[in-house]
């Protein structure tokens, strides 16, 4: 209660919460991505070939950074699906304190809704992963 009287319980509240506390687990991914390849080389030689900043980002740097980009989601998700705690101090009812407040009437409801949660949360990952896995047929894989 105090900390929400202190900050607000308000959406936004918990979304910059939220995003400060997943700053950190979506940060080492992509820094990891940005140190294995040599982004000033990659830049330089596709500016020389006469590409334009867009063109350099997001043809040259993005897809490079996919897998990075890639793991920061999935990091990201687990984080923000997984935090109860920052949703407890503001006041706010989410799904996981939902859960808890469900779990006190029907524990059998609140078991079913942790296990469609799970699946839902599994599906999501697949789907991040086969969206950051896809790549471009070049045309010789395709002859």
């Amino acid at each position: 209660q105090v900390v929400a009287q202190l900050l607000g319980s308000g959406s936004g509240t918990l979304a910059f919460a939220i995003g400060i506390v997943s700053l950190p687990s979506a940060f080492r991914p992509v820094a990891a991505a940005i140190s294995a390849m040599d982004m000033t080389v990659l830049s330089e030689a596709a500016r020389s070939l006469g590409a334009s900043w867009w063109t350099v980002t997001w043809r040259v740097l993005l897809p490079n950074l996919r897998r990075g980009i890639t793991a920061a989601c999935f990091l990201t998700i687990t984080v923000v699906l997984g935090e109860y705690t920052l949703a407890s101090f503001l006041s706010r009812t989410t799904f996981q304190t939902a859960l808890v407040l469900v779990q006190q009437t029907d524990p059998y409801v609140a078991a079913i809704f942790s296990v469609a949660a799970l699946v839902f949360g599994f599906l999501l990952l697949v789907v991040i992963g086969r969206v950051g896995a896809r790549r471009r047929r070049s045309p010789k894989e395709s002859a």
